[in-house]
């Protein structure tokens, strides 16, 4: 299971490692963001420092309609006691964690500043 905190800001909070390439590694706290359909968006100072490996670009849809394209890498993930590879979106945002990511786990979030943030696997 992963645990978080609801922030100031009303936003699931949670931490988990990110690997790279030469098994560098970094906690980084991210978002869960529902809207966000990928597996996980970190800034280019986080991208660098990890040296993840490209993998070109994907176009995405924004929030408000408009398209962009991403610069994409690969990296593992800490995930739900187990190490999971996932594809990085890189953007100059607060690190998110999307539905790929959680897909498979339930969500749980109580909604109010200190809550608790619960990210476990669906049963089988």
């Amino acid at each position: 299971m992963i645990e978080g905190t609801v922030n100031s800001a009303l936003e699931a909070v949670v931490t988990v490692a990110v690997t790279g390439t030469a098994e560098r590694r970094r906690w980084v706290t991210a978002v869960i963001d529902t809207g966000y359909s990928g597996d996980i968006t970190l800034p280019s100072a986080i991208v660098s420092g990890l040296d993840l490996a490209s993998v070109g670009g994907t176009r995405v849809k924004l929030a408000d309609g408009a398209e962009a394209r991403l610069a994409t890498y690969v990296a593992t993930v800490d995930w739900s006691e187990s190490e999971r590879g996932v594809l990085v979106h890189e953007t100059e945002t607060t690190p998110l964690i999307g539905m790929a990511l959680l897909k498979g786990h339930r969500l749980q979030v109580d909604i109010e500043h200190g809550g608790s943030v619960r990210i476990e696997p669906l049963a089988s």
